[in-house]
């Protein structure tokens, strides 16, 4: 009976040990646990470790399983970065608006009607200006549109020249479009243009526009020039191309 009293002493003993242990052990995760939540929010680059102790990035006495990371929150997001992207967003809008403004007019013809009527005291010529409202690249089926910018400069300083007819003709010699019904003027030193869009696939890859006109001065012809360019996909190409006078 005495060897079964110290059995059962000795077993409930173990017992108690074994329970107090456990909870010992989780009395300790609880309080890691606490100390890790404290830790990782005060410094998000901790690594929780192999052996559920905290490290740092550069411990190399433990093995990084798993990163945590902090979600942003507005408490964690600095006063300066948000003055930062608010100076971004107004500058963004402000180029975006500044370039809705000074995209540029086509000439309005209608309000260039020449008050002049007789042009034979004038020299009058015809110019052919090439243009391409696409090219192709890496294959014949593969089109880049371009935008077509066309200057007309009176060189002169002291007379107007008068512009009789701007016709834009497509790739198979086709007049597509007409953009006199009377002759407008030109002033001095003074440059009009005319606006090709880049999704107005109309006129192709062999376009032109031939102009007559009629100058006081032989000297100084109207000078014709044409601009493509094109910045699809951040790919920017752009090209010129100038008229020549061409007999009647």
């Amino acid at each position: 009976d005495l060897h079964q009293k110290m059995t059962y002493s000795g077993l409930q003993a173990s017992l108690q040990r074994n329970q107090q242990k456990s909870r010992q052990q989780q009395h300790n995760r609880w309080k890691d646990k606490r100390r890790f939540s404290s830790q990782l929010h005060s410094q998000p680059n901790l690594f929780y470790s192999a052996d559920r102790k905290i490290a740092s990035k550069n411990d190399e006495t433990f093995v990084p399983i798993r990163k945590f990371v902090n979600k942003p929150t507005l408490k964690s997001f600095p006063m300066k970065n948000f003055i930062l992207v608010a100076l971004i967003i107004t500058l963004l809008v402000s180029c975006q608006t500044n370039n809705e403004q000074q995209v540029s007019k086509s000439v309005n013809w209608g309000n260039r009607a020449a008050s002049e009527t007789d042009f034979e005291g004038y020299l009058h010529g015809k110019s052919y200006l090439p243009v391409y409202s696409h090219i192709y690249h890496i294959q014949e089926h593969k089109a880049f549109d371009l935008t077509i910018t066309i200057s007309i400069r009176n060189i002169s300083a002291t007379d107007s020249i008068y512009i009789l007819n701007a016709d834009y003709y497509n790739t198979k010699g086709d007049k597509i479009r007409q953009y006199l019904e009377k002759p407008a003027y030109i002033s001095p030193m003074e440059t009009v243009e005319i606006i090709i869009a880049e999704k107005d696939k109309e006129g192709g890859s062999g376009a032109n526009f031939v102009f007559d006109w009629a100058v006081k001065n032989p000297q100084n012809p109207p000078l014709i020039e044409a601009v493509m360019i094109s910045t699809l996909d951040q790919q920017g190409i752009s090209f010129t191309t100038r008229a020549v006078q061409v007999a009647e």
